[in-house]
């Protein structure tokens, strides 16, 4: 998966604040915000902290949808309520197809596999309606069913 420069972007978030609406997990000077508890700082215009926000999770956060301009205007987080981003797991990179306040589309569905398909993603996770899937090479399967295992294991 290749994006372009950030000084490139031809994209911006606009309204969009779908990554501080409690659908990513992160911590915020002290405020922790995760599925079902939006950014502490996220209010009705957007960050109340932008010019100040940190490094991490904010400043460093890729958001698929600005950094690759291939991926199509009707996939923006608040039109989609999908928000993808790269993620690794054992050095393995994947695209995280996180669903966002809906059930993922069968649009969205059809674009992760024919993109699969294509070779533009080798691997890729995505949500569907809470349910975890992943698709890929076998060395990632393994890694995402190990760190499965993983979690089950400390949930028994």
């Amino acid at each position: 998966m290749k994006s372009i420069p950030i000084e490139q972007y031809k994209r911006e978030c606009g309204t969009c604040t779908k990554c501080c609406e409690g659908w990513l997990r992160g911590e915020i000077y002290g405020m922790k915000m995760m599925p079902g508890l939006p950014c502490h700082f996220k209010n009705e215009k957007g960050c109340s902290i932008y010019e100040q926000r940190p490094e991490h999770p904010c400043k460093s956060f890729n958001c698929e949808w600005i950094t690759d301009l291939s991926i199509p205007e009707w996939l923006k987080p608040n039109v989609s309520n999908v928000i993808m981003k790269r993620d690794f797991i054992n050095n393995i990179e994947y695209l995280n197809v996180i669903e966002s306040g809906s059930k993922l589309s069968s649009e969205v569905l059809n674009w992760i596999f024919s993109n699969l398909i294509m070779g533009k993603y080798e691997n890729v996770k995505f949500t569907i309606n809470g349910g975890v899937h992943y698709y890929g090479t076998n060395e990632f399967n393994n890694a995402m069913n190990e760190l499965d295992n993983d979690y089950k294991q400390k949930t028994i």
